[in-house]
C-alpha cells in the first residue's frame, strides 16, 4: 500500500505536551481521512514516527471517541488485521462556500463526509444583506440539528478574492466590490460558535481535494478552479499550500492573457484578463448573444491553456488538478483543454506529470474549509475529547451525493 506521507505544520508543534499531542492528533486524523481503514503500523508508517509513539496516541484517540478499532470483517484466516477509522460523529464543521449570486452551506462530519448541503439563493454582492442572510442561515442548520450543534468544532466561510489573513479581509474582490477591505470575522460574530475559520475559495477547495478528493495522494501540484465569474488556482508545494505574504500567492484569473485594446473591461478594471475571457460567466453570455457553441467553448480553451501551461512550466508539478462549475457545465471542455494544455508544455515536461479532475467539486471548498475548522481548532476538539463519554448522537441527515 502506496502511503502518503503526512508531516505536521501546525504551528506550536514544539510547545506544551498538549500543544505537540494535539498535533500528533491532527497529523494522525488528517491521514485517516485520506486513506481510510489504516491499521496502527501503517499509520506509523504514513506519519513517519515509532510505532509505540503512535499507539500510544492512538489509544488516547479512541478512549476519547474520536477514533474506533474494529477487524476487518473480510479476513478469515491468519491473524486479525485491526483497522482505524475516525468517528464521524464526534465532530461537526459547519461551512459556506459564498460566489457572486449565491452561496452553498454545508455541513461535514469528522470523517469527512458532507452530510448535509443547501442552496442559499441570494445575490452576494450587497455585503450587509449577504452576511444577514448568511449568519440567518448558518444559524438555522445548528437549530434544526440539536445533536450536531453540541459537538461544533467551528464555523468555516470561503470567499472569493484575496483573502489577507493579517487583515481578517478581502484586499482584491474585483467581483464583490463590497467586500473589500472589511474585517468579515467582526461582521460574522453573531455566529454560534467560537471558532471561525475563513480562506479563499480556490485555497480552500485545494485543501478538500488534498485532503479527502482527487489530490490525496499527490505531493506536488497545481488546483485549477474556474467557477462562474472566477478563475482561481493554488500551487502546492511538499503538500503544503503556498500562500505566500498575507496569502495572496497563486492566483491566475488576472493574469494577462491578451494585449488587444478592443476587448471587454475586466471587472478589476484592466482589458485581457484570463476570466474577463474564459470563465463560465463570459461563455454564457457570449452564447445567449448567439455565438456558435463549438467556437465560444473553442476560445476558452485558446485562453485557458496557454495559462495553464504556462504555470506548468514555471512549478513542474506531478499533477494538474481541474475543478469549478466551469467543468461541470460543459464537460467536453476538460479533454480539449487538457489536449491543448499539453500542446503548449516543454517537452522535458509534459511526460512527468499528468491532469487530473477533481473529485467533490462543486464542493471542494466546503470540505477545504471543514478541514482548516478541524485543523484550526485543537483546543476546542481537546475540550471535546475531554468531555466526550459514550456515543455520540447520530443527526438526521443523509450524506450527500457528489
Amino acid at each position: 500500500m502506496k502511503l502518503t506521507i503526512f508531516r505536521s505544520t501546525i504551528r506550536g508543534e514544539g510547545g506544551s505536551s498538549l500543544e505537540r499531542s494535539l498535533a500528533l492528533a491532527d497529523r494522525i486524523t488528517s491521514l485517516l481521512r485520506s486513506e481510510p481503514h489504516l491499521s496502527r503500523m501503517e499509520v506509523a508508517q504514513g506519519i513517519e514516527l515509532s510505532p509505540a509513539t503512535v499507539g500510544r496516541a492512538v489509544q488516547n484517540l479512541i478512549d476519547a471517541g474520536s477514533l474506533t478499532e474494529r477487524v476487518q470483517a473480510s479476513r478469515t484466516t491468519g491473524r486479525p488485521r485491526m483497522e482505524l477509522r475516525l468517528n464521524p460523529r464526534f465532530a461537526y464543521a459547519l461551512v459556506a462556500d459564498i460566489a457572486v449570486e449565491s452561496a452553498v452551506l454545508g455541513l461535514v462530519d469528522y470523517a469527512g463526509r458532507l452530510i448535509f448541503r443547501k442552496v442559499l439563493a441570494q445575490g452576494m454582492q450587497d455585503l450587509r444583506l449577504a452576511v444577514d442572510g448568511l449568519s440567518k442561515a448558518l444559524a438555522a442548520v445548528l437549530q434544526d440539528l440539536p445533536p450536531v450543534a453540541s459537538r461544533l468544532a467551528g464555523v468555516g466561510i470561503a470567499v472569493t478574492g484575496t483573502w489577507n489573513t493579517a487583515q481578517h479581509a478581502l484586499v482584491f474582490t474585483p467581483n464583490l466590490p463590497q467586500w473589500n477591505g472589511v474585517d468579515l470575522t467582526a461582521l460574522f460574530r453573531s455566529l454560534p460558535t467560537a471558532r471561525l475559520v475563513i480562506d479563499n475559495d480556490t485555497k480552500a477547495a485545494t485543501l478538500g481535494e488534498m485532503t479527502v478528493g482527487a489530490a490525496r495522494r499527490l505531493r506536488n501540484f497545481l488546483y485549477v478552479r474556474a467557477s462562474d465569474f472566477g478563475i482561481g488556482s493554488a500551487l502546492v508545494s511538499n503538500r503544503t499550500i503556498v500562500r505566500g505574504e498575507d496569502n495572496m500567492a497563486g492566483g491566475i484569473g488576472h493574469s494577462l492573457v491578451s494585449s488587444d485594446a478592443g476587448l471587454p473591461r475586466c471587472r478589476c478594471g484592466r482589458r485581457g484578463c484570463l476570466e474577463s475571457l474564459a470563465s463560465l460567466a463570459v461563455i454564457e453570455q457570449q452564447l445567449a448573444a448567439g455565438g456558435d457553441k463549438a467556437a465560444v467553448l473553442q476560445q476558452s480553451v485558446d485562453y485557458l491553456a496557454p495559462a495553464i501551461a504556462n504555470l506548468t512550466n514555471l512549478f513542474a508539478p506531478e499533477a494538474v488538478v481541474l475543478g469549478g462549475t466551469l467543468f461541470k457545465t460543459y464537460p467536453e471542455l476538460y479533454p480539449a483543454l487538457v489536449q491543448a494544455s499539453r500542446e503548449r508544455v516543454l517537452s522535458h515536461i509534459v511526460h512527468r506529470f499528468t491532469f487530473v479532475p477533481a473529485e467533490f467539486e462543486p464542493h471542494s471548498a466546503l470540505m477545504g474549509m471543514a478541514m482548516e475548522v478541524f485543523a484550526h481548532s485543537p483546543h476546542h476538539l481537546g475540550a471535546l475529547m475531554e468531555s466526550a463519554a459514550g456515543p455520540v448522537e447520530t443527526p438526521a441527515v443523509e450524506e450527500v451525493e457528489r
